[in-house]
């Protein structure tokens, strides 16, 4: 099994990844699907739950809102209340700053192209396993990846 937590790179040593133009829709809906999925993670956590949203729209040639919020894409947007939190949370402040960074494409994407995880403690997911390929664990959360054309039709299908 691999293990990222040691792959922590100073941001000014990353790679850049494509990514779409960042607007202010775009930093919230990523920075809140990194405070809602993984707010309690180590940075190698955060970055990599933000590289699964931003695969996942480049996968599908959507918005990074369009993303977040597609159904049955992330769990907290199930949540009635989707309100962005209080700016006087420094947890938030620091993920709007992080949201920035990955959508100008300042990182390495540690989850090399996932586009499925699960937190290790809540009951396995229902996808199909066997046509995922394992990536790694960071922090508690376990990283798969799907073949995207195959990703993009199961997605396409919703």
């Amino acid at each position: 099994m691999k293990d990222y937590r040691l792959c922590i790179i100073p941001l000014f040593l990353l790679c850049a990844v494509t990514a779409k133009a960042e607007t202010q829709s775009s930093i919230n809906c990523l920075a809140l699907n990194i405070y809602h999925e993984a707010r309690s993670e180590p940075l190698a956590g955060r970055i990599a739950v933000g590289a699964v949203t931003l695969t996942r729209a480049k996968i599908n040639h959507a918005t990074i809102c369009k993303t977040v919020y597609a159904p049955s894409q992330f769990s907290w947007t199930a949540q009635k209340n989707k309100a962005l939190p209080p700016s006087t949370d420094k947890v938030w402040r620091a993920t709007l700053t992080l949201a920035k960074i990955l959508l100008k494409g300042r990182f390495l994407d540690p989850t090399h192209g996932a586009t499925h995880y699960f937190a290790d403690y809540i009951p396995k997911p229902h996808w199909h396993f066997d046509e995922l390929t394992f990536e790694g664990k960071i922090g508690h959360h376990l990283f798969y990846k799907e073949d995207y054309e195959d990703f993009r039709l199961t997605l396409a299908a919703l």
